[in-house]
């Protein structure tokens, strides 16, 4: 059995779900909104200037079709599954696994969901992120984090000697119509270290960022887990 293959084609259902879900919120809320109010808009400019709304409420209608048209490809193309799987495909190459390897990879990915403190699931919510899924995996030979940014994060256990809690101060701006808000925000992270560090100014060949400290605990928590259990055996 192909295990490396069958472990893309589970995080192509993953992400495709998450996929479907917001094709069908923005089907369901953001087209009839953006269809009704170009109608009002353009129908009551109409009715001013002509007394007439019909006229502005068919070209409303007709630019709000093109419009949540456009948007909807967008998304989609944006949204693809098959996007995701790459961006996974890619994180795995970095590693130069060899086909052995691999499977090895993909066979204990499989396997986390049978103990719960080895896949942590959880949504991002705020500074950008709008309840985007993510989730984390620990196997006996890697950890794996995927949803956030980067999208996927790959570490082999066997590189690290030091594992680190630590924090960073991030800024993220939301535009507005015609203003920009700035955020300043703490992200709880994870830094992977291949040797023990010994100064502030030392940074980690891989980090994991996560918005919630409770959620980074957990994490460290499964990870420290995993280490204890490597070390004993």
């Amino acid at each position: 059995m192909n295990w490396y293959q069958q472990w893309l084609d589970e995080e192509r259902k993953w992400i495709g779900k998450y996929q479907n879900k917001i094709i069908i919120m923005n089907i369901l809320k953001v087209v009839p909104a953006t269809l009704i109010g170009l109608c009002v808009i353009y129908g009551g400019i109409t009715y001013a200037e002509e007394k007439n709304a019909g006229i502005g409420i068919i070209g409303g209608l007709t630019l709000g079709i093109v419009i949540s048209g456009i948007y909807l490809l967008i998304l989609l193309v944006g949204l693809r599954p098959g996007k995701y799987v790459g961006m996974i495909n890619s994180t795995v190459k970095r590693l130069h696994l060899n086909a052995q390897e691999k499977e090895q990879l993909a066979h204990e990915m499989l396997e986390t969901d049978i103990s719960t403190w080895r896949c942590i699931s959880y949504k991002l919510n705020g500074h950008g992120s709008r309840q985007t899924p993510a989730r984390f995996r620990i196997t006996p030979h890697y950890a794996f984090l995927e949803g956030s940014s980067p999208y996927a994060i790959l570490v082999r256990l066997s590189d690290i000697a030091e594992v680190l809690q630590e924090e960073e101060r991030k800024m993220h701006t939301q535009y507005g119509a015609q203003t920009k808000t700035y955020e300043v925000f703490t992200l709880y992270t994870i830094s992977f270290y291949q040797k023990a560090k010994v100064s502030k100014d030392q940074l980690p060949e891989q980090a994991m960022g996560f918005f919630e400290q409770s959620v980074r605990d957990q994490v460290y928590e499964s990870i420290t887990r995993q280490l204890a259990e490597n070390s004993v055996n």
